[in-house]
């Protein structure tokens, strides 16, 4: 597939360029054709079936100051040549972003490794991906992976026997990452966490039946592998009404890697002084 068409921008000022997926500012002695390959990683592509959309490419010199050389935005995934100064480079990719960007302050790449977005300007059906790569080459591939989390309530068991029903119940996610740096690959800690939890409601009451929701939640990544005062994991509550009395159930997710999808499943039934109690497991 080849990109139809770009819109680019050099130094100061910004052309629409229209073609076969080849844009320039002019040949120059130092130039030279630059390959960019755009695609989705395969898992993310596979389970998350997302749509890509506005993807915004940004081209640095690889050393010294690393100044942004071109700014280029397309749509979509595949192949695209454009006309750039010779020698090593970084190139970032960053699709689906809502929010513009201030490029006076993106003017170097030192100030684009530390950019950050927020999870309430993110959308889990266009989620935003990014990807970098540095390069000495004619050319160069960018597989893009978001920034967010998928959590799926793959089931849920009611074990309080006496056909006994978890009434009205939602699940929630607590200790939220609220942004995240969009070029980090790892080393995921939150900054702030709010104090609100983000709820979902269930489709249904659950019987004595186990069901199969499939509903999802959706979460910035949080890594950090074991808990300390500060720097809680991601937390998840089931929350239901168990015979005229409101409950809550929490537990901690495991590590969120970004662009992770993780599969939940709860267990409600009763401990040994016969009070409901929650157990989770995850997959």
């Amino acid at each position: 597939m080849t990109i139809p068409a770009c819109t680019e921008s050099v130094g100061n000022g910004t052309e629409q360029a229209q073609g076969q997926g080849r844009e320039g500012d002019g040949p120059a002695a130092d130039s030279t054709d630059f390959i960019i390959k755009l695609s989705v990683d395969p898992e993310v592509e596979e389970k998350w079936q997302a749509v890509i959309g506005r993807t915004d490419i940004f081209i640095y010199g690889g050393s010294g100051t690393r100044q942004l050389e071109k700014h280029l935005q397309t749509s979509g995934t595949g192949r695209l040549t454009v006309r750039c100064r010779s020698g090593d480079r970084i190139t970032a990719a960053i699709a689906n972003s809502r929010a513009g960007f201030n490029m006076a302050a993106l003017q170097k790449y030192d100030s684009m490794e530390l950019l950050r977005y927020g999870a309430e300007d993110d959308d889990p059906a266009r989620p935003l991906m990014s990807a970098v790569t540095e390069t000495a080459g004619d050319s160069v591939r960018l597989v893009l992976k978001p920034l967010g989390c998928r959590i799926i309530l793959a089931e849920i068991t009611n074990e309080l026997g006496g056909y006994v029903r978890l009434e009205e119940p939602r699940i929630g996610l607590f200790d939220r990452s609220p942004s995240a740096e969009v070029f980090r690959t790892d080393g995921f800690r939150p900054v702030e966490i709010p104090d609100d939890t983000a709820w979902v409601k269930l489709p249904y009451d659950i019987g004595v039946l186990p069901q199969t929701p499939g509903t999802e939640l959706w979460c910035y990544p949080n890594d950090t592998p074991e808990e300390t005062m500060g720097t809680p994991r991601t937390g998840i509550v089931l929350e239901c009404v168990i015979e005229g009395r409101r409950e809550r159930f929490r537990g901690r997710l495991p590590p969120l890697a970004r662009g992770s999808t993780t599969g939940v499943g709860i267990t409600v039934s009763r401990n040994a002084g016969g009070a409901p109690g929650c157990s989770y497991r995850f997959f």
